[in-house]
């Protein structure tokens, strides 16, 4: 199981599942904090739809600091319409333009919209590039921006679901969605894709060229993480076990751990794992796509404000000390989502 969906990167990049049921598990839409949490009845949600997620896959930049995430589609509105019971569905307000947007994690300014009808940053080592998915409404595909402004250069037409820097010039892609999916080495230069056989989506990228992934065994129902080493053209898991294992995986910057989600029944929480198989917990976080801040210190995931809502809450974006889970807090509020 992931807590993470792909976003196929069409029109603008929204996956709604149908679910008409009552959803239960809430709280104040307000201000959710942590620890409490507290256990009540969820209203009705008028428009019968599984996810209120609003926050998705955040990476930190080495260049400016600021915390680039995605915006899917929904703001806190659609929250609010199970409480308020409104009559408008949320992405059909005024001003909404769902993407790629930054925030500075050390003041109280709003967050900036990078690019729109964008899903999956990535940005490379030194700070200056920032790859992702787009369609423009004309061309679906991989794109870039030289930060901190520059213009969207289209880099390759098709649908890619996850985008990692490989080296200069280079990304690992996961290409989904079409006859040819599965996961490559695409050469920008040359416009070439090669295979990379046996690799999960779920696949990060260590400055060492050392890919992690998740591996899954339906027949045992195991499942592992494993890495594959690019120049010694090796392979070998670090840590293999039932528990499910949310995608995708971050090396830390040093590429000696690597942070992921982990669920066992109810319980979901932050997991890191060093290349030798030493296995930490962070319990109750209630999180997915963690990852590393640039100078390893911190972890920054995305967090659903409440352990009993889990998918159908509104999600935010959460900091915390990389080394005991210390110093948590909350980057983004329910007024800081969009400028």
């Amino acid at each position: 199981m992931s807590h993470r969906y792909i976003l196929p990167i069409v029109v603008s990049g929204i996956i709604l599942t149908t679910y008409l049921s009552l959803l239960s598990g809430c709280g104040d839409k307000k201000n959710p904090v942590w620890p409490e949490q507290p256990i009540m009845d969820c209203p009705y949600n008028p428009f019968d739809y599984f996810s209120a997620r609003l926050l998705a896959n955040p990476v930190v930049s080495p260049g400016d600091g600021y915390i680039y995430y995605e915006d899917n589609g929904l703001d806190s509105a659609y929250y609010d319409a199970w409480v308020e019971n409104l009559a408008v569905a949320p992405w059909l307000s005024d001003g909404f333009e769902p993407g790629i947007y930054r925030i500075n994690p050390n003041d109280n300014s709003a967050a900036e919209l990078v690019i729109g009808r964008a899903a999956a940053p990535e940005i490379t080592p030194d700070g200056s590039e920032l790859y992702f998915g787009h369609n423009d409404g004309n061309v679906n595909g991989i794109w870039r921006i030289r930060l901190p402004d520059g213009k969207p250069e289209l880099i390759k037409e098709g649908s890619f679901a996850n985008i990692q820097w490989f080296a200069k010039d280079t990304l690992i892609v996961h290409r989904a969605y079409d006859l040819n999916a599965g996961i490559f080495l695409f050469d920008i230069n040359a416009d070439s894709l090669y295979p990379l056989p046996g690799i999960g989506p779920g696949f990060d990228v260590s400055k060492e060229r050392k890919i992690c992934y998740v591996g899954y065994d339906s027949d045992s129902l195991i499942w592992s993480i494993g890495v594959y080493d690019f120049d010694a053209d090796s392979t070998w898991n670090i840590y293999v076990n039932n528990m499910n294992m949310g995608q995708p995986l971050r090396w830390s910057p040093d590429g000696k751990s690597i942070v992921f989600v982990g669920s066992r029944g109810e319980n979901i929480d932050i997991y890191t794992v060093t290349i030798n198989g030493e296995l930490k917990i962070f319990p109750g976080r209630i999180a997915t796509e963690p990852s590393y801040t640039p100078d390893g210190k911190d972890i920054v995931f995305i967090r659903w404000p409440y352990s009993n809502c889990i998918q159908y809450q509104a999600t935010q974006i959460w900091i915390m000390a990389a080394g005991n889970g210390s110093r948590m807090r909350r980057i983004t509020t329910w007024s800081r989502i969009r400028p």
